[in-house]
């Protein structure tokens, strides 16, 4: 199962582009957005369809045009339009999508959709149906689960414990669950677990705290087994009701938030330990990102799209450095890292780092794509500019982001950040700079996490 994240803010996004408090300005000015909370799971199901759901599928490369149903969690931001503007030009007879949803949900799609768009199927739902979802991938089980929608319960918001045809589950709920709920689904552990955000929030106008009970589902799920310490649990719809702190309340509770366009790899893709399954981490000299990078994927196994357990197999550490017969200081530089990796990791000394990927069949390191691009450079005759080098590159650049972005197995690749100081004097420096600039903002576009790594701290860049 992969899941993407398409929006994790509440029904307006976040920062609300009406409102001037101090935690949307301060989003705003960091270049935080939210768009409203939307999931698409492997391409077949869509969690909540609004108003930006469309427009952050397409920003992330993918269509929407397979997906089989739409499971709405309540009637807030619903665009019922988007559907039936889609459905209308579906090709050939595939069958039309159905959206499920809450009996005052639905009320807000039958206007727009019943007289003039037949295709679009309305499945009114309460809590304790289920219903079958068929895909190109197999039949997705749905199991409709209440929430307390307004604070209150039957209030028409509803949530989805959704099992894939591989037998991995992910359960979504946007509004809180009872306790009884959380008990009752006891004996089916979760892969992932959508969860509202938690901690104590605060009114927009930063005064009466208001109780969010985050803590108290997480602790119910744990408790009847449904989460357990390899479930990754994701906050979303967050907003400015949440304090500055909300990162660090979700730790103390083994959760943590979640980001738009955020791939999250659940069953047999999950990466332990990380978002996603491709992973660059970026940082200057000696800033500790190589060590950041080993720690990603220290204890991680097989992990592939075959299902193997995720322990059953070693990382393959790619090292792309020269040999060091000759250098002293590199020698002890390469000496230092060998020690300090796991007897059980198997190391390849190569530049083919598009060729490791296509091949592998367990978790792989690459440390790091600074040297990969300068062999690359090298062999290509960048330096002395021979004819051709520019189109040897192109190249060898296309093959290694083609490999990074086809990988089925999850991947952590190093590489420097070094252009954030005095502008080389040389040509060659500038050239190698603005190369390696452009290697970095290649793959980090496809990268389902980025870290930059500032004196041994690990920050997550935003998608």
């Amino acid at each position: 199962m992969r899941v993407l994240l398409l929006g994790t803010g509440p029904a307006a996004g976040w920062p609300d582009a009406f409102c001037d408090c101090a935690r949307c300005t301060g989003a705003l000015r960091r270049g935080l957005v939210r768009r409203p909370t939307s999931v698409l799971v492997d391409d077949a199901v869509l969690l909540d369809l609004g108003a930006e759901t469309a427009g952050a599928a397409l920003r992330a490369g993918r269509s929407l045009a397979q997906v089989g149903a739409v499971l709405q969690a309540h009637g807030d931001g619903n665009d019922p339009g988007a559907l039936r503007a889609g459905c209308v030009s579906r090709a050939g007879d595939r069958p039309a999508p159905m959206v499920v949803g809450s009996a005052s949900t639905l009320d807000r799609w039958r206007t727009p959709t019943e007289p003039g768009s037949p295709r679009v199927r309305l499945v009114e739902a309460a809590a304790g149906d289920r219903l079958e979802v068929g895909s190109a991938a197999g039949v997705y089980d749905v199991e409709v689960v209440g929430t307390e929608y307004g604070g209150r319960p039957g209030g028409g918001g509803l949530g989805y414990l959704l099992t894939a045809p591989d037998g991995s589950r992910l359960l979504y709920a946007t509004d809180p669950l009872s306790e009884p709920t959380g008990a009752a689904l006891g004996g089916r552990r979760l892969d992932v677990a959508l969860l509202a955000a938690g901690g104590e929030q605060v009114t927009a106008d930063g005064e009466q705290p208001v109780r969010d009970p985050f803590g108290d589902q997480l602790g119910w799920l744990r408790a009847s087994g449904a989460v357990d310490d390899r479930t990754e649990v994701v906050a979303v719809r967050l907003s400015h009701h949440h304090p500055p702190d909300e990162d660090d309340r979700l730790a103390a509770t083994r959760a943590r938030a979640g980001h738009d366009l955020e791939t999250v790899a659940v069953g047999a893709d999950r990466v332990s330990g990380a978002t996603g399954h491709r992973t660059l981490v970026l940082g200057g000299a000696r800033s500790g990102k190589s060590s950041t990078a080993e720690r990603l994927v220290a204890g991680l196994g097989a992990g592939s799209a075959t299902g193997q357990d995720p322990g059953t197999g070693p990382v393959t550490y790619v090292a792309t450095g020269p040999p060091a017969a000759t250098d002293t200081e590199w020698a002890e530089r390469v000496r230092l890292h060998r020690e300090r990796r796991p007897p059980s990791w198997h190391t390849v000394e190569t530049t083919d780092v598009a060729g490791v990927l296509s091949t592998a069949t367990g978790p792989v390191l690459v440390d790091c794509l600074t040297l990969w691009l300068t062999a690359v450079l090298d062999a290509a005759g960048a330096w002395e500019a021979r004819p051709g080098w520019r189109d040897h590159l192109d190249r060898e650049l296309t093959r290694l982001a083609d490999a990074w972005t086809a990988a089925t197995v999850p991947v952590v690749a190093v590489s420097n950040e070094v252009g954030a100081g005095v502008v080389p004097p040389t040509a060659a420096g500038r050239l190698f700079r603005d190369e390696q600039g452009r290697l970095n903002t290649r793959l980090a576009t496809t990268a389902d996490r980025c870290l930059l790594v500032v004196a041994g701290r690990a920050l997550e860049l935003p998608p």
